[in-house]
């Protein structure tokens, strides 16, 4: 019992200054936002998620997240939460809208509910 208690301390010991010297890379934060689905009737946010700019003008999040949006975009709008610094809040100002359909065979889908995809676009600021 003692060798193992002996081996496991020194793992710890091995392995210690790897694990507390980790940081977060605020460089590349600004990449993974939070989608919150506001109802505008309710006036609350109804459900939230995580996206993933992969422009400067387009997320890539689940399907099940921006399905309201996608069903009524009257009626819900997609929130997007930035956090510029991993020490701050996350600012959730930015107004999206939701792809969930295609006109023609030959335009790439914007939104695949099979894989739980769909794309958000920006719009505008809330002020």
């Amino acid at each position: 019992m003692k060798k193992i208690n002996l081996l496991f301390l020194s793992i710890i010991f091995v392995f210690l200054p790897t694990i507390t010297s980790a940081k977060i890379d605020d460089s590349n934060i600004k990449s993974i936002v939070q989608v919150k689905i506001w109802d505008t009737n309710r006036s609350e946010y109804i459900a939230t998620g995580s996206g993933v700019f992969i422009d400067e003008l387009n997320i890539l999040t689940n399907y099940h997240v921006a399905e309201e949006v996608i069903s009524d975009p009257d009626r819900y709008l997609p929130v997007v939460c930035i956090t510029n610094d991993s020490l701050l809040l996350p600012d959730c100002k930015y107004i999206f809208s939701a792809y969930g359909a295609w006109s023609s065979f030959s335009e790439k889908p914007k939104a695949i509910k099979d894989l739980d995809l769909a794309l958000l676009q920006f719009l505008g600021y809330i002020f």
